[in-house]
């Protein structure tokens, strides 16, 4: 983000993602724009691979099959050491100890029928953040980026466009820049 000049721009992450951008405010928080944390794992009191696992395959309705092949291929292609160091690496994080130090606005999203991230998890970690807001996609699971892509656009796109010098007070200072044929 430093070399490309990137510093500040939204950052929109779904699941372990979120557990990243929170860890980049931790060592960087210089380079945070506003951020989206869509179905922040890994939940308190849900931390062991049999607990994740369980709650995974309840959500493959919600979500449709496709992805979870997308992603058994892509853990197929990081190999079992790297798949374990990283399921090990995620368990373990205490994320809820790190949200205080993510200094810009944040949105936590969750899909109304989430069966990874539980509402009471995903108000907490919104709570936990200093500037933090709770939005809920009705009818939605865990990947709003794979299977409701439009609504999550919806709490997207308007930090993109926020006044800096809104009255809300959590106003962001990225301007939209929308490809070209895009639509929202």
């Amino acid at each position: 983000m430093r070399t490309t000049g990137r510093a500040g721009s939204v950052l929109v992450a779904n699941s372990m993602g979120c557990q990243v951008v929170v860890d980049l405010a931790v060592h960087s928080p210089e380079l945070l724009g506003p951020v989206v944390l869509n179905a922040p794992t890994m939940q308190a009191g849900a931390r062991t691979a049999v607990q994740q696992a369980g709650r995974l395959l309840l959500d493959v309705p919600l979500e449709g099959p496709l992805l979870y092949l997308v992603l058994a291929y892509d853990s197929l292609v990081c190999g079992p050491r790297r798949f374990v160091r990283t399921l090990q690496t995620m368990l373990a994080d205490r994320v809820e100890s790190k949200l205080a130090a993510v200094p810009t606005s944040a949105v936590v999203v969750r899909g109304s029928l989430d069966p990874v991230v539980s509402r009471p998890w995903a108000r907490r970690v919104a709570r936990g953040l200093p500037n933090g807001e709770y939005r809920e996609v009705p009818w939605s699971g865990h990947a709003l980026n794979w299977s409701r892509p439009r609504a999550l656009a919806t709490v997207v796109v308007p930090l993109l466009t926020r006044d800096p010098d809104g009255p809300d007070g959590r106003a962001f200072s990225v301007q939209a820049r929308q490809p070209p044929g895009a639509r929202y």
